[in-house]
């Protein structure tokens, strides 16, 4: 049985994000296997907004797909994606990255 998580990549705007884990993941959600409440957090260090991240998660799947998407479960799956712009060589990335999952994780719970 799934549980809610919040599924965060570190270097989300590279090619193992590219190829493999969000094509990955919008399979799992094609498939039911994600929670309504399941979280992607993309972690990288480029200066990337939601929106971009969303857009280019988009051609990721789409170009691994070949096009042969559901519009329905990629708007879904999109609708979980966050970027965080954080360099992990930097001490206070990993206080704001804690601070944002906990944010999270207390609204589930209240």
């Amino acid at each position: 049985m799934s549980q809610d998580c919040t599924i965060i990549i570190f270097g989300a705007t590279g090619n193992l994000s590219k190829i493999k884990l969000m094509p990955a993941l919008y399979h799992l959600d094609n498939a039911g296997k994600l929670t309504s409440e399941t979280r992607i957090l993309a972690c990288g260090r480029r200066n990337w907004t939601n929106d971009f991240l969303r857009d280019t998660a988009r051609g990721w799947v789409e170009q691994k797909t070949s096009g042969d998407i559901d519009e329905q479960v990629m708007q879904r799956f999109c609708s979980r994606l966050e970027y965080f712009d954080g360099d992990l060589d930097q001490p206070d990335t990993y206080g704001r990255l804690a601070t944002l999952v906990g944010e999270r994780a207390y609204k589930n719970i209240a």
